[in-house]
Order: structure tokens, then C-alpha cells, then sequence
């Protein structure tokens, strides 16, 4: 079975689309990357859409 890897990267382009809604990724928004294609998908297009995100540090500690 083969796997792809997902990559999330923070935007810093200013004129940045999502591959598939088309619509803008805001500089400083995340998304997620698509391989060999020098693209990216919004967080609404990929299978990361359920997923939280936890500030930085001990996330032992955090309550969502």
C-alpha cells in the first residue's frame, strides 16, 4: 500500500490560490502542501479540516 505525505506549511505569498476551491490562502494562513506540484489545498479542500491545532508548547498542558 502506498502512502503520501502531507506537508503544512504557513503561506508567505501574497497572490496564493487553493488548488481545488480556488479561493485565496492569506498570507500567514496555513495549508496544506501537494506534492510535486508546487501547489497547495485551503484547510476546507483537505482531509485536515477536522483536525485542532494546539499552540505552541508542552501540549501535555493544554486544554481544548
Amino acid at each position: 500500500m502506498a502512502t503520501e505525505s502531507q506537508n503544512i506549511f504557513i503561506n508567505k505569498k501574497p497572490n496564493f490560490h487553493c488548488a481545488t476551491c480556488k479561493k485565496v490562502i492569506k498570507e500567514g494562513d496555513k495549508f496544506v502542501d501537494i506534492q510535486d506540484q508546487q501547489k497547495g489545498m485551503c484547510f476546507k479542500c483537505s482531509s485536515f479540516k477536522d483536525y485542532v491545532f494546539l499552540p505552541p508548547g508542552d501540549a501535555a498542558y493544554q486544554t481544548v
